[in-house]
């Protein structure tokens, strides 16, 4: 693999205007991308698990909290339920995004990849963050009056 100045690369939020963006449903990878394009300026998600069970064309919103329980269990996002809706968390967010320093030129990242494993198991919130939440977990924290679990 080639070595980069930065491991990363910018992700335009307007590439879900591109006409492939949409024609296939997404994989895990896409959906995973597809949040990184979703988050405001903190890394923050605020929607629904309907709305990204018909964004990313799953079949069910069980398949939907299974994966955010999948990225959540690795420490790359947190779910928090609300009676709005689902906020999700991409965790370290602010890390990863290029920041220019006053001068003009990037500043360094502290690590050379978002995926090293060690980084990624020790990804939380703090001590007291606790095993990441179950699927029954996620889905109780949620106002099925809503209709948020409609398929």
């Amino acid at each position: 693999m080639a070595k980069y100045k930065y491991p990363w690369v910018k992700l335009w939020r307007r590439s879900d205007r591109n006409e492939f963006y949409f024609s296939d449903p997404f994989d895990k990878w896409h959906a995973w991308q597809d949040l990184m394009i979703l988050a405001d300026d903190s890394g923050t998600v605020k929607t629904s698990l309907r709305w990204l069970k018909k964004r990313w064309n799953w079949k069910s919103v069980r398949q939907v909290v299974k994966h955010l329980e999948t990225l959540s269990g690795t420490g790359q996002i947190t779910v928090n339920g609300t009676p709005s809706g689902t906020v999700i968390t991409l965790v370290n967010w602010e890390k990863y995004q290029h920041k220019k320093a006053k001068s003009g030129t990037p500043k360094k990242a502290k690590s050379e990849t978002v995926f090293e494993t060690e980084e990624v198991i020790n990804r939380s919130t703090g001590p007291s963050s606790g095993p990441a939440p179950t699927s029954e977990e996620i889905i109780d924290n949620f106002d099925i009056t809503k209709g948020d679990f409609d398929d």
